[in-house]
């Protein structure tokens, strides 16, 4: 039940941007001597011979008009590989929108097999090689409710990690969903559903300004933004529910922890991505249940080794003579706040890119 929520405010998410960027061209104009001017008056079928003419002319925002007009058979009859060829005109002319229109081609799963299949990869192009932050949401949300390309949760939530780095409340949101999406949920799994709302909430504000800088200096969007912000809004506030059933499972001391982390956490970059590690270790490293119950003295040297998406492949523990020994009850209590702290943050693309893993040492103290 919870996935199939998911999906449907997925959903939802990915045909608002098409309202942004349909709505973003709407603006009157009553000369009707332009492409712009016939389309955003609604005279469409003088628009498509503009457009046409300018198309031919080399006037990329042309074919996108064409393409949406296709796309919602206005002065044309409907037609989805039409609507594909001007997409892909503008996307491959290096056309920002063009390139977000593609994508949703993609997550529209509708229309020729072909189409959708080369949409699909560029859309990976967009997500992978050209960092894009919207591209990156929705190839999240393709994966993970298997719409055009097999489901693959675990790379989804990769993806939307990515972009919650980026401050994204969308991708957070989704996170705090798919964290009870799980089979078997553990005390850490409520932990960091609950830590993904709050962020969610209190990002959904600046959202607005990160699509400002993406589409702004081509679309109005006092409308369009209005229509998007509603639809985000909606997913994050529908997660209210899963929120307080994350909160109800954690203990006092859990809620702490975790608001404690949600105040302290930021979006990282390559300058910081090693301190981001060593506080994010940090926050488990005082709170956890071992790191508590355990009493006693010492310092331990603890070296640990991470793929570039955070997760712990080994580590190892060292007392402060060098000595190690696995049955030491503060060797076992680290191994237990590593494995809570599983997944680490994930490494930013400029950081050591040419390391499939990434090695880390820091000290953990122990005081009675």
């Amino acid at each position: 039940m919870l996935f199939k929520m998911f999906r449907i405010l997925s959903i939802l998410v990915v045909l608002c941007l098409v309202i942004i960027i349909s709505i973003g061209y709407m603006h009157k104009d009553n000369s009707l001597t332009t492409c712009y001017s016939a389309y955003s008056s609604e005279h469409y079928k003088k628009a498509v011979k503009l457009c046409e003419k300018e198309l031919a002319s080399g006037d990329v925002g042309a074919a996108l008009r064409l393409a949406l007009m296709y796309k919602d058979g206005n002065g044309v009859s409907r037609n989805q590989h039409r609507q594909f060829e001007y997409i892909k005109i503008a996307d491959d002319k290096g056309d920002k929108i063009g390139a977000i229109l593609m994508d949703l081609y993609c997550a529209g799963n509708s229309g020729d097999k072909v189409d959708i299949g080369y949409s699909c990869e560029k859309l990976k192009t967009h997500a992978y090689n050209d960092k894009n932050l919207l591209s990156t949401e929705i190839l999240a949300i393709v994966l993970s409710t298997g719409t055009s390309l097999k489901q693959d949760v675990t790379e989804a939530e990769y993806l939307f990690n990515i972009a919650a780095e980026k401050n994204s409340p969308v991708a957070m949101a989704a996170l705090g969903l798919l964290a009870q999406a799980r089979k078997n949920l553990t005390a850490s799994d409520y932990e960091k559903s609950y830590m993904w709302f709050l962020l969610a909430q209190k990002n959904k504000d600046t959202y607005t300004n990160t699509l400002k800088q993406f589409f702004g200096e081509n679309l109005d969007f006092n409308k369009a933004f209005r229509e998007y912000g509603a639809a985000v809004s909606k997913m994050i506030e529908s997660g209210d529910k899963y929120r307080e059933i994350a909160k109800g499972n954690l203990s006092q001391e859990q809620i702490k922890k975790v608001e404690a982390m949600a105040d302290s956490w930021q979006a990282y970059t390559k300058d910081s991505y090693q301190q981001a590690v060593g506080e994010h270790f940090s926050l488990y490293n005082r709170h956890s249940k071992a790191a508590v119950n355990f009493k006693g003295e010492g310092v331990y040297l603890t070296t640990i080794w991470i793929d570039r998406k955070g997760n712990l492949l080994r580590h190892d523990v060292k007392n402060t003579d060098g000595t190690s020994n696995e049955n030491d009850k503060f060797v076992v209590a680290v191994g237990e706040i590593l494995k809570a702290a599983t997944p680490f943050p994930s490494a930013p693309d400029d950081y050591q890119p040419e390391q499939k893993e990434l090695k880390f040492e820091m000290e953990i103290h122990f005081a009675q």
